[in-house]
């Protein structure tokens, strides 16, 4: 009698087991809110002052960058 093959996915207990919910209903939500970290909650004005500083920063670095290429060109004609 031939033996049977063993299906090694269905024995893999590494994967995590998501349970399916429908939308709109309580459990739905739950998960959504459990997926959501607490910077995801949490955004205030001072974030996006931050990000703003960020940028500005950048932005000012790039110029320097620009700046000094231009400065090595001139000096190289």
């Amino acid at each position: 009698m031939p033996t049977k093959r063993k299906n090694s996915l269905a024995d893999d207990d590494t994967r995590p087991v998501s349970k399916r919910t429908k939308p709109g209903l309580r459990a739905h939500a739950k998960q959504l809110m459990d997926l959501m970290t607490e910077t995801d909650m949490a955004y205030t004005t001072a974030d996006e002052d931050k990000y703003t500083q960020v940028i500005e920063w950048s932005q000012r670095e790039a110029d320097k960058r620009l700046d000094a290429d231009a400065d090595y060109t001139e000096r190289a004609i």
